[in-house]
């Protein structure tokens, strides 16, 4: 941590999570700390998952707080709302197997990073629609124009943790 290798600490942390070594209170404490990478916040979680740690802990991510029992999370990939939003890709599968890879991961790094901080139900269709213009933009597919301010809040979100997770771990 005092080094401030990011990538360090993840695979640090990725290593420990592997031993099902038990976290101690220093590194749980992380989860509470701004500076700390959301990246390295998620493998903590999934450490803690991994372990069955039942405890309740604090995470302070994205300006958000909560109090979590990791154990009664389902994992970042398992959440509802990921398979709400990749349930509306269903159609693309088909027609344009690239682009849907492309969403796949996309939504697969956006979950990550905000992991445990999911969306609400009502946020679904908005999210899956940035990550489609995004997806589409990234392969040089056409898009529609128009993005309105509220889309526009959701396209920064989903291109922030597009980069937040791929400053750390490589696909």
């Amino acid at each position: 941590m005092e080094e401030e290798d990011i990538q360090k600490q993840w695979r640090t942390i990725e290593a420990l999570r592997k031993m099902k070594l038990k976290p101690s209170s220093w590194e749980i404490q992380l989860l509470r700390e701004e500076f700390i990478h959301p990246v390295v916040k998620t493998a903590i979680v999934e450490w803690l998952q991994t372990i069955g740690a039942v405890e309740a802990v604090h995470i302070h991510k994205f300006g958000m707080k909560a109090t979590i029992n990791p154990s009664e999370l389902p994992s970042f990939s398992q959440h509802p709302a990921v398979s709400a939003i990749l349930s509306t890709y269903d159609d693309i599968e088909q027609k344009n197997p690239t682009l849907y890879q492309m969403l796949q991961k996309l939504l697969n790094h956006y979950a990550y990073v905000r992991f445990p901080f999911m969306p609400e139900r009502s946020e679904v269709n908005k999210i899956a629609s940035a990550i489609l213009y995004i997806g589409k933009k990234y392969l040089n597919l056409p898009t529609d124009d128009g993005a309105s301010g509220e889309m526009q809040n959701y396209l920064s979100e989903v291109e922030l943790c597009d980069r937040l997770y791929a400053s750390i771990i490589a696909d």
